[in-house]
């Protein structure tokens, strides 16, 4: 299933990465943490797009990422903190729902 089915009417004017990009301003960190997640999400986003969106997404995210020989560890480890982030405050404002 795609990740719009499960973000249902958010901003439906806005592209996912948009989307994206909103719910991270939501968010209450430091502005250097808001532009790191903003840069990075991108990657995660494609990743969801070429995939099947579901619970497991995350995990495939992680597996996807291992077999990645072209990133470094502490390169993937900011992916996933992105990622995992993403997913919390999509939850957390019952924005993503199963």
């Amino acid at each position: 299933m795609e990740i719009q089915s499960y973000i249902g009417n958010f901003a439906p004017q806005l592209s996912l990465h948009e989307r994206a990009l909103r719910i991270f301003e939501s968010l209450d960190i430091a502005e250097s943490s808001r532009r790191d997640y903003k840069s990075r999400i991108w990657m995660f986003l494609e990743f969801i797009q070429s995939h099947p969106f579901n619970q497991n997404s995350f995990l495939e995210f992680k597996r996807y990422l291992a077999a990645r020989n072209d990133i470094a560890i502490a390169t993937k480890s900011k992916y996933l903190t992105v990622a995992r982030v993403f997913l919390k405050e999509l939850n957390r404002q019952g924005i993503l729902h199963y």
